[in-house]
C-alpha cells in the first residue's frame, strides 16, 4: 500500500513539473510564468515558445476576435494595453505592435471607441 501511494504521489509531482505553465492562453497568445513572473506573448508553436510582447508583472487579459486586451503591474500602477490581432504575428517585434501602455482614463476611451473586449482573467 505504501508503494502504490508513494508512486502515485511520484506521478503527481511528475505531472505538476511537466504540466502547462500558461495562466491564460487564447488560439494565438498566452499569459506565461518564467521564475514565478507572469509574461505575455505571441505563440510561435504547440511547444511553449512565445515571441514576447509585454514585459511582467502581467495582471489581467482578455481577448475577442479582433483584439487582446493585457493590465501590467509598474510599481504602484497599473498600465493597459491592446493588441490588434490582424496586424500582428510572430515575425514583428512588440515595439512595432504595441505604441505604449495607457492610463485606465485613456484605455477606457479606447475600449470605447475600438470596442475593446473585457478582461477575462485576473492574476
Amino acid at each position: 500500500m505504501k508503494r502504490i501511494f508513494g508512486l502515485l504521489l511520484f506521478l503527481v509531482v511528475i505531472l505538476m513539473i511537466w504540466s502547462d505553465s500558461n495562466l491564460w492562453e487564447d488560439e494565438t497568445y498566452a499569459v506565461y510564468t518564467i521564475d514565478g513572473q507572469s509574461y505575455f506573448g505571441i505563440k510561435i508553436d504547440d511547444e511553449g515558445t512565445y515571441h514576447g510582447r509585454i514585459e511582467p508583472e502581467i495582471v489581467a487579459v482578455g481577448s475577442n476576435d479582433k483584439f487582446v486586451v493585457v493590465a501590467r503591474k509598474i510599481r504602484e500602477s497599473t498600465v493597459y494595453f491592446y493588441i490588434e490581432k490582424a496586424v500582428d504575428n510572430i515575425y514583428l517585434n512588440s515595439d512595432e505592435i504595441i505604441e505604449t501602455g495607457y492610463s485606465l482614463e485613456k484605455f477606457n476611451e479606447l475600449k470605447k471607441h475600438h470596442r475593446l473586449p473585457e478582461f477575462s482573467a485576473y492574476f
